[in-house]
């Protein structure tokens, strides 16, 4: 049975691992179509909440579901960091389980990391990466490249693992430039109804969102368990009882404290690293009665999210839900990121059979025919126009998940 599905992760994996080989990590965007024109304009109404957003966003979101590939005649392919992150980490993933081919794959991953080198940017207090898209956000225009927790956070996790494998001076000089940035460089103010410290999504931001905090969280942790920095420590606390805090009664977190969707993936997001918080917690020591009262608290909440995620956000044979409350019409029945990172989710519970339907599912339902991933799955169309797909949006994410899940299921007992 496991071996079943070991065999099955792998037949998954490889034309991922063929296409990053041959072609490299450069991508149409899903966000291309809503950098024209029309689509900033989408946008600005869609932020104001504007009634007549509509008008400029039905021509595009039709264009985007029957002609995707119409972005050739206005979009240039991209590489985006995340991308090069998390297929960084795959490779190492990979390195573990087939260790007769662990060179090539530790190898590939630092091409990644020097790929990722060029993408940075540096801040006032350290270095940071984010998504190369000129974004238009409730905070306003983001440029290309401003960091973000999100992006950041992957990077952090891939040189972390690149020191672990062989330490140097310079991979520890960049995991301290990454963290002095997460804990200096973002506007920082007290969430009132929690009084934490918390921060925007990227530096530009003066909005708290709650899976930016997870992952904010996580660096802050780890960086104080490699330098022992008190200011590291506090600030991963405020984050921690933050999101603890902002749980609700029925274990769901809100996409942030004025936007009151509940969706997949950013679920996904905010329970992998609280579990990751967990280990972290349980193998760093004595860190004061406030993680001590936090780390009692913390397994309940994640228990609490992963039921509310496998109820609401799971169907009956386990196909990923988009949204749990929604707050906008959804078009589309499936969608690559909620594969992606409920794949992930599942393996980290160690919870086999759901892995093995999320792996038929992407096999039956969401793999194109050159192996890849969909970018959603629209009833009536999809099994007729198989559209494009997209890096960013999930190949990167939902290679690493495969790949973290035949990692898993392999060292399973």
């Amino acid at each position: 049975m496991l071996q079943d599905l070991v065999n099955q992760i792998g037949e998954v994996l490889a034309p991922f691992e063929a296409h990053f080989e041959r072609y490299g990590y450069a991508t149409y965007d899903s966000s291309d179509i809503y950098e024209t024109a029309l689509g900033r304009r989408a946008k600005r109404a869609w932020e104001k909440d504007s009634k007549t957003a509509f008008l400029y966003a039905a021509p595009l979101v039709i264009l985007d579901i029957l002609f995707p590939q119409s972005r050739r005649l206005f979009a240039e392919m991209k590489v985006q960091p995340i991308c090069l992150a998390q297929v960084g980490l795959a490779y190492l993933r990979l390195a573990e389980v087939r260790q007769d081919s662990g060179d090539r794959y530790l190898a590939l991953a630092r091409r990644c990391f020097s790929d990722l080198k060029y993408c940075a940017r540096a801040t006032r207090s350290g270095i940071g990466w984010g998504l190369n898209i000129n974004w238009s956000t409730k905070s306003g225009y983001m440029p290309p490249l401003t960091p973000c927790h999100s992006q950041t956070a992957y990077v952090f996790e891939l040189i972390a693992c690149l020191n672990r494998i062989a330490p140097s001076e310079e991979l520890l000089g960049y995991l301290e430039r990454i963290v002095n940035h997460t804990a200096f460089d973002y506007i920082e103010f007290e969430e009132p109804t929690v009084r934490s410290r918390v921060t925007g999504y990227s530096v530009m931001d003066t909005r708290a969102v709650l899976n930016a905090q997870s992952y904010r969280l996580v660096i802050l942790l780890s960086g104080y368990t490699l330098f022992r920095c008190p200011d590291y420590l506090d600030r991963a606390l405020d984050g921690l009882e933050y999101l603890i805090r902002w749980q609700q009664k029925d274990g769901s977190w809100p996409y942030s404290p004025e936007e009151r969707f509940v969706d997949g993936y950013h679920t996904c997001f905010i329970l992998k690293n609280l579990f990751e918080t967990s280990n972290l917690l349980r193998t760093t020591g004595d860190l004061g009665d406030r993680a001590t009262d936090l780390t009692a608290r913390l397994a309940p909440s994640i228990d609490l999210g992963y039921r509310y995620f496998l109820d609401r956000l799971l169907d009956g044979v386990n196909r990923p839900i988009p949204f749990a409350v929604s707050n906008k019409p959804v078009l589309y029945r499936y969608d690559a990121y909620d594969l992606a990172e409920a794949l992930n989710l599942v393996s980290l519970f160690g919870d086999v059979r759901r892995v093995a339907a999320l792996i038929k599912f992407f096999r039956t339902t969401m793999r194109l025919p050159s192996g890849l991933g969909r970018y959603r799955y629209y009833p009536g169309v999809s099994p007729i126009l198989p559209g494009i797909s997209y890096h960013r949006y999930a190949n990167s994410a939902f290679f690493l998940a495969a790949a973290n899940a035949l990692h898993r299921v392999s060292i399973r007992p």
